[in-house]
């Protein structure tokens, strides 16, 4: 294994990454020797779009225009949704990508069918859309069959310009979702579902000193479903990951069985028992609803939302009673959030220069990180959370209670050094006549009650969440855990389709912990976050960018990246991670330590 990830950091090296992205945009953009009178608008698998596009590129004066049809054999994904309040033709609308095959109309609640969403993006859209209108997935499948292919054609001299139509106006009504029929499709026995990740990642720079130049990473998902009867299900699934250093031979390794699931289901209730992972909350980035459950901090803020949890063993029960759904999950020993090795890129200790993220440079803890080991004290004891919610009409909230350990670890230095430092002796000699490690990283657990909520109004999705702690876990400045009360808010505005710009997300968030001594950490912090992306090129590209700016400090983290969607269900993606701020901030830690990344994802 050391060789092949030794082999693989070596494939994709600096120099290397650079020359294969420059070939994918030279043949992605490229026209080849077809005809270039021909003119493909759209190819999708929705009839009704399909039809509706082509009503409207006649209405802007398109000639020649044809709407083909072939059978493919593909991947799709399908849902079964669950919602207590009436379907509204404006939540269908905004799930753009969305196939309505059938709307089943309840007194006290709806089924919502969704099927022929054909890639892993968009059916993570759909999922993600769906949560906040409060829907409940009642199963989901990946299937494959031969799905209909809808191309519009247009034969023309002069090339026309491309149309794309993907606002709400233009999605079809929920009338015309339940009176069209869907096509009929031969259903195969679904498959594995696998995801494949490889990335490498290097420092934009020489500037890192004490860090590696970059890490090569091999990621893998698989799992497949298994329908024991109607009321019964299994799920069986796993994941492995490997990170192997540049110019070292170490590797770190990581598997589990997450999506291992056993669960019977009724009409109006599921209980669960597996390796599942726990993703409570409406907003993506920066939630303190993430604590319940494993955090994989190993790329820090880096790490996409979808791959920011790992699996759990624990037990669920849910329920929904009219308008109201019960979610109760307990986890019989909570875990340490994963963080990266004290070697590797986005490790939250560098040992070069003698810091650890959240702790000031002081000579003696410099020198105690730099010449000391660290080892990790998990918390085993159980976690647990309730969440009750309601679906309403105009307004969707939830209440928590969660009982669980620290988003972020903190890391401690052992006492009895620091007591023989205090009485004179030498970081080193300190260190070497203690036992057991120098530092340990910890998350104390505590208890903390949360209210969010979501509404569609004013063209967008407003979010909110408030989450208080009354024994939220800091360390003073004699590195000592005490445990202060916390108050956390977040605001979140989600805007689709905006003229010229595509998609924007903003997030507001503060925290204040209240106390009367000094601490470690900062008490009281204020945070913008922005997230904007848009598709280019009939849908083969896109662009977007991630950025948190502080308010009122220095700190600041921006995040530009490319993909290449043409290849679906490849995705290449290109990304720059730039870090900028104070001593104790994030951007801070991270400074003149910016880090660019190429990574090609599959799933099939």
């Amino acid at each position: 294994m050391k060789s092949c990830a030794a082999g693989f950091v070596d494939l994709l090296s600096p120099r290397g990454a650079a020359l294969l992205f420059l070939l994918l945009v030279i043949f992605g953009t490229s026209q080849g020797f077809a005809d270039e009178q021909t003119t493909t608008h759209l190819q999708t698998f929705n009839r009704q779009r399909a039809k509706a596009t082509l009503k409207k590129l006649k209405t802007q004066g398109h000639s020649s225009l044809s709407l083909k049809k072939k059978r493919v054999r593909k991947y799709f994904y399908e849902f079964q949704f669950l919602t207590t309040s009436k379907v509204r033709s404006r939540d269908l609308s905004a799930l753009r990508f969305l196939s309505v095959t059938r709307i089943t109309q309840g007194k006290e609640a709806s089924q919502v069918v969704v099927t022929q969403i054909t890639t892993v993006r968009d059916a993570n859209k759909v999922l993600q859309r769906a949560k906040l209108l409060g829907w409940k997935k009642l199963s989901g499948e990946r299937k494959r069959a031969k799905l209909i292919l809808y191309s519009l054609v247009e034969t023309k001299k002069a090339a026309p310009q491309v149309m794309v139509f993907d606002t709400v106006a233009e999605m079809p009504s929920l009338e015309e979702s339940e009176t069209t029929e869907g096509e009929a499709v031969e259903e195969d026995e679904a498959g594995v579902d696998a995801t494949l990740i490889l990335r490498r990642e290097g420092l934009a720079s020489e500037k890192g000193q004490g860090r590696p130049s970059g890490q090569g990473s091999l990621w893998i998902d698989i799992g497949r479903s298994f329908k024991l009867n109607p009321k019964f299900e299994f799920r069986l699934g796993g994941h492995y990951d490997v990170d192997a250093i540049e110019g070292s031979e170490e590797n770190y390794q990581y598997a589990d069985l997450a999506g291992s699931v056993f669960q019977y289901k009724d009409r109006n209730s599921s209980l669960s028992a597996g390796v599942e992972k726990i993703q409570w909350g409406r907003l993506e980035e920066n939630s303190t609803l993430l604590r319940l459950g494993r955090i994989d901090w190993r790329r820090g803020p880096a790490q996409p939302y979808e791959f920011l949890k790992r699996g759990d063993p624990l037990l669920r029960y849910q329920r929904f009673l009219g308008n109201w759904s019960l979610d109760v999950v307990a986890i019989p020993r909570a875990k340490l959030p994963i963080v990266a090795k004290a070697d590797q890129l986005w490790s939250i200790v560098d040992r070069y220069n003698g810091r650890a993220l959240g702790l000031s440079k002081e000579p003696i803890l410099s020198q105690l990180i730099q010449l000391g080991s660290i080892s990790e004290e998990h918390p085993d004891k159980p976690a647990s959370g309730i969440l009750l919610e309601r679906v309403g009409e105009s307004l969707d909230i939830g209440f928590y209670l969660v009982h669980a350990p620290r988003l972020i670890p903190l890391v401690i230095p052992n006492k009895e050094v620091l007591a023989r430092i205090a009485l004179g002796q030498p970081p080193s000699l300190a260190i070497a006549s203690t036992k057991g490690s120098t530092f340990v990283e910890k998350s104390p657990q505590s208890t903390m009650v949360a209210l969010d909520g979501s509404a569609e109004m004013l063209g967008g999705v407003w979010m909110f969440e408030v989450s208080h702690d009354p024994s939220y876990p800091v360390l003073n400045t004699s590195l000592e855990v005490i445990e202060r009360s916390r108050l956390a808010w977040r605001l979140g505005l989600e805007l689709s389709d905006l003229p010229w710009l595509g998609q924007l997300a903003l997030r507001l968030s503060g925290d204040k912990v209240r106390v009367s001594e000094p601490i470690t950490e900062l008490n009281e912090f204020y945070d913008l976050g922005v997230r904007w992306w848009k598709r280019y090129s009939a849908d083969k590209w896109e662009l977007s960018m991630r950025s948190l700016v502080a308010l009122g400090r220095h700190n600041l983290y921006i995040s530009p990246q490319i993909q290449y969607l043409g290849w679906e269900p490849q995705v290449i993606s290109l990304e720059y991670h730039y870090f900028s701020g104070a001593e104790r901030e994030l951007g801070g830690f991270y400074n003149k330590k910016d880090v660019i990344s190429l990574s090609l994802r599959s799933s099939f």
